[in-house]
């Protein structure tokens, strides 16, 4: 931002509204005073707008120093709010699954239909926080092992040191069942699990259903230890034992639950979900105070933009202004040179143009 409209001339017939002199002669000196004037004028006038381009350039600087900062706090502030967003609908998903355990599929106390949905409902739940997205600050790129949740940062001043990192909440409801030789099982799809020796990379044989019976659970379920056998629908069913771990909200599969069959596998399934949702409220507080900080952040910096903005403006206001006061000056200095030189005649004075030592005196307006 340079300094803008200083006034560089001035007619000493504006000081008048009419000609101070009518005579040729009177009209030469008056002309000989502004060219003088003009002269001072634009001398000042490119003091102070270096001396202000100086300060403007500064500030200019300054901006540019906060200006990059609004992305990163801008991107922080959109993962959260996405956040917040996705954990209002898995609250709504995890009250469509309390649902499906009110009612039997029909009169018959056929349970499997009841069981798909609720299955389907928990897959969109994962669906929601998947490990593809690193920015997903429900989600987790670390399935199968960690669970460590996603993160973000951003920088909240120029100071390089003061970084902020946004932490999420896995609200993933993942299940893994490790064997004693180390492999373990894992959800896959909606009604799906498949075994591994690592995820994703290395999996064993081939996905196994978990939908009509397909899967189901042989003991009572206890995470330190159940037995399940799959393929019950085709010639080979295979029985293995293991321990559970949970991830995230915690509810499971509808098989897990007995497929919904059982007043005990809905009754833990319910109470898992209540459980859920409780987590889920914890987890959107956290979310929502995190967004007031990165907010105030946000706000902080737009603040230094913008007063740095501000400033600029006004370093150029007052250079004007100064530069005005000081045409202003000028004009009372001419007209008071003009007033003197009409009180002593214009003859003497018109002599006084042409002898050139002495006519420096008036003429020198800045004492």
């Amino acid at each position: 931002m340079a300094v803008q409209g200083l006034t560089t001339s001035f007619s000493v017939y504006d000081l008048f509204g009419t000609q101070p002199m009518s005579t040729s002669t009177n009209d030469v000196l008056a002309k000989a005073y502004q060219a003088n004037a003009e002269k001072q004028i634009t001398k000042q006038q490119k003091l102070i707008a270096n001396q202000s381009q100086v300060k403007i350039d500064a500030a200019k600087r300054e901006m540019a120093r906060w200006t990059p900062l609004t992305d990163g706090i801008n991107s922080a502030q959109d993962n959260l709010n996405s956040a917040v967003s996705k954990a209002q609908s898995l609250d709504q998903t995890l009250f469509n699954m309390i649902d499906t355990l009110n009612t039997p599929t029909n009169i018959s106390g056929d349970w499997s239909s009841q069981a798909a949905r609720f299955d389907g409902l928990l897959s969109a739940i994962t669906s929601m926080t998947g490990d593809d997205d690193p920015t997903n600050l429900l989600g987790s790129r670390q399935r199968g092992n960690t669970y460590q949740p996603n993160e973000v940062s951003y920088q909240a001043s120029p100071n390089p040191q003061d970084q902020v990192t946004v932490y999420g909440s896995y609200a993933g409801s993942d299940t893994k069942i490790t064997m004693a030789d180390g492999t373990f099982w894992m959800p896959l799809g909606s009604q799906g699990i498949q075994n591994y020796t690592l995820y994703p990379v290395a999996p064993i044989g081939y996905p196994q259903s978990t939908g009509s019976g397909a899967t189901t659970l042989d003991t009572p379920f206890n995470e330190s230890s159940i037995t399940f056998t799959t393929g019950q629908t085709v010639q080979n069913p295979q029985t293995y034992t293991g321990s559970v771990q949970r991830a995230g909200l915690g509810v499971m599969q509808s098989w897990l639950y007995d497929g919904l069959a059982t007043p005990d596998g809905r009754a833990r399934a319910l109470q898992d979900i209540q459980n859920a949702r409780t987590k889920l409220e914890s987890i959107t507080s956290s979310l929502t105070a995190s967004q007031g900080l990165v907010a105030g952040d946000l706000a902080k910096v737009q603040q230094n933009i913008d007063d740095q903005a501000k400033l600029m403006t006004q370093l150029s206001t007052d250079a004007n202004k100064e530069v005005q006061t000081y045409v202003t000056k000028v004009q009372a200095q001419v007209q008071q040179q003009l007033n003197a030189a009409v009180n002593v005649g214009a003859t003497p004075v018109v002599q006084m143009i042409h002898v050139g030592g002495r006519v420096g005196r008036l003429f020198d307006l800045l004492t």
